[in-house]
C-alpha cells in the first residue's frame, strides 16, 4: 500500500514533466515529488493503525545526530581530495568561486576564504534549507518504511529493500527527464546511483534503528545533498575523466559509500533486538 501510494503520487509529477517536454515541475508539483514518500506514509499509517506513532518523532541521543552529520562530511572531503590530487578532477572552478564571491559580497577576497565560507554556510544555513526539501522523503523512507521492514526482516534485508525502493523512485529522472549526463553511458550512471543509494540506505537505516529517531537520517540526507550539490561538485572542473568519478553518477563516491556502509553493516549486531516498530500488529 505504501509503495503504491508513494509511486502513484510521484507518477503525477513525472507525468506532468513529460507532458511539458521534460521541463522542471512547477513549485507545487516539485514539493509534491519531495513529499510523495512522506504523504504516502502518513496516509498508510492512518489507514492501517489510525495514528501516527512509530515514525521516530522523538529526538533520541544527540551523538547519532552528530554522527549523521560527520559521516558525509568525512566521505566527501576524503573522496574529492583524492579526485583533485590525482587529477581526475580539477580544483577549483574559478568561474563558480567568482560567482559565489559576488553573491557573498567578497569580490576582492581570497578565493580560498570564499571556499571556506561556502563550506561553513552549506554546513549550517544551507543544511537547514536542504533539510526542508528532504524531510518529506525521510518521513516516508526512514520514518515509516525502515521500521516497517525491520519489524519483519533482518537488518540486511531491511536496508537493501528500502534502498532499492528509494532508488527506483528516482529512476524516471534519469530515464526520461534529462537528469542523466550526456558524456557517460546511462547504464553506468544508473549502476552508480543504485549502489550509492543502497549503501547510503544501509547507513541511514542503521542510524534510524539505533537512535529510534528519524532525525539523524534527515541530517545525513540533507548534509549529503548540501555538500554534493552546493560545495564539492560545483568546485570541481572537468579534466577529461571527471564525469566517470565525481558526483553521485560517478564511481569514486560509490566506492567510498560502500566502504563506509560495510563498517555500519559490521555493527548491525549492536542494533536493538526488540521490535523497533510498535505501531503495527504482526498479522
Amino acid at each position: 500500500m505504501y509503495v503504491l501510494i508513494a509511486y502513484g503520487l510521484a507518477s503525477l509529477v513525472y507525468g506532468s514533466m513529460l507532458a511539458s517536454g521534460g521541463r522542471e515541475p512547477t513549485r507545487p508539483l516539485g514539493i509534491l515529488l519531495n513529499w510523495a514518500p512522506g504523504i504516502a506514509a502518513l496516509i498508510t499509517a492512518l489507514i492501517t493503525q489510525r495514528n501516527l506513532r512509530g515514525f521516530g518523532w522523538g529526538w533520541g541521543k544527540s551523538r547519532y545526530h552528530l554522527l549523521a552529520w560527520a559521516v558525509p562530511v568525512g566521505i566527501f572531503t576524503l573522496t574529492y581530495a583524492l579526485i583533485w590530487l590525482t587529477g581526475l578532477g580539477g580544483f577549483y572552478d574559478e568561474a563558480h568561486v567568482a560567482q559565489v564571491a559576488g553573491e557573498m559580497g567578497l569580490v576582492d577576497s581570497s578565493p580560498y576564504l570564499v571556499i571556506m565560507l561556502l563550506f561553513a554556510v552549506q554546513l549550517t544555513a544551507g543544511l537547514l534549507v536542504h533539510a526542508l526539501f528532504s524531510i518529506g522523503e525521510e518521513i516516508g523512507w526512514r520514518g515509516w518504511l525502515v521500521p516497517l521492514l525491520a519489524h519483519r526482516y533482518s537488518f540486511t534485508y531491511t536496508a537493501l529493500i528500502s534502498g532499492i525502493i528509494w532508488m527506483i523512485f528516482h529512476y524516471p529522472l534519469f530515464l526520461f527527464l534529462g537528469e542523466a549526463k550526456d558524456n557517460i553511458p546511462l547504464w553506468y550512471q544508473l549502476l552508480n546511483i543504485t549502489i550509492q543509494g543502497t549503501a547510503i540506505s544501509l547507513i541511514v537505516a542503521w542510524l534510524r534503528l539505533k537512535s529510534g529517531s528519524l532525525w539523524p537520517a534527515l541530517w545525513l540526507h540533507a548534509t549529503t545533498n548540501s555538500l554534493q550539490q552546493s560545495v564539492f561538485e560545483p568546485l570541481t572542473y572537468d579534466t577529461g575523466w571527471t564525469a566517470y568519478v565525481s558526483d553521485w553518477t560517478g564511481g569514486a563516491l560509490t566506492i567510498t559509500w560502500v566502504i563506509v556502509a560495510y563498517l555500519f553493516w559490521h555493527k548491525r549486531d549492536s542494533l536493538p533486538q526488540t521490535q523497533i516498530y510498535q505501531g503495527l500488529r504482526n498479522k
